[in-house]
């Protein structure tokens, strides 16, 4: 027996992926569930402040790049310069070494969060079969639903992750060096920073809808 397309039957509709995210979004953040709040909000702060440290580290590699510079050429007083230098080696070797960590903890406190997510939207799937008539029984294999539930919980919450840990935090990470170029240097380099983020996930988004259909 062939299974029927859902998206046939009258009154269905093709959710898109903000569809998809914003539905999914509020099992990241449960009603009467302070614990997992307090993980969610954990997760982001370590996300933050990681992107933040490999965002500003090649500020702190510049900075000491001009203070060698500035010994070689001014002559400055050996203890202030070898303090300066201290300084700012170690700035940046924990600017390259805080990242890692922030997400190594991310991980571990948002687990269970992904998990608990995931168990309440297949509770809600497996209900919402089981109150299903007899005729949907009949006319379908319902054993067959099983995988593709335990498939769609999966990629929900695949989905809701790359959103959250991947896509937003690339995006605060190009405001935060778009923010400082502008600053900075001329406006020009954000310009091009821009042009170039916007083409390629131009790019991605077409080349990936062509892909598909093959």
């Amino acid at each position: 027996m062939a299974f029927t397309d859902p998206l046939s039957l009258q009154g269905a509709e093709k959710r898109t992926a903000l569809q998809t995210i914003a539905g999914v979004l509020p099992y990241l953040w449960p009603q009467h569930q302070p614990t997992m709040r307090a993980r969610v909000v954990v997760a982001l702060g370590c996300l933050l402040l990681g992107r933040m440290a490999n965002v500003y580290g090649p500020v702190i590699l510049k900075d000491l790049i001009d203070m060698l510079q500035q010994v070689t050429e001014q002559g400055i007083a050996p203890t202030a310069a070898f303090q300066g230098l201290l300084v700012l080696a170690l700035m940046y070797g924990a600017s390259v070494i805080l990242p890692g960590i922030f997400t190594e903890i991310r991980a571990a406190v948002f687990i269970p969060v992904s998990e608990f997510a995931q168990r309440t939207i297949a509770l809600k799937a497996f209900s919402h079969l089981h109150n299903l008539g007899m005729r949907f029984h009949l006319d379908r294999k319902t054993g067959g639903l099983s995988r593709a539930i335990e498939r769609g919980t999966r990629a929900l919450q695949q989905t809701t992750g790359l959103f959250a840990f991947n896509i937003a935090p690339t995006l605060f990470e190009i405001v935060l060096v778009c923010t400082y170029l502008g600053l900075a240097y001329h406006f020009k380099y954000v310009l091009v920073i821009l042009l170039s983020v916007a083409a390629y996930i131009g790019f991605t988004l077409l080349y990936t809808e062509w892909r598909t259909k093959y």
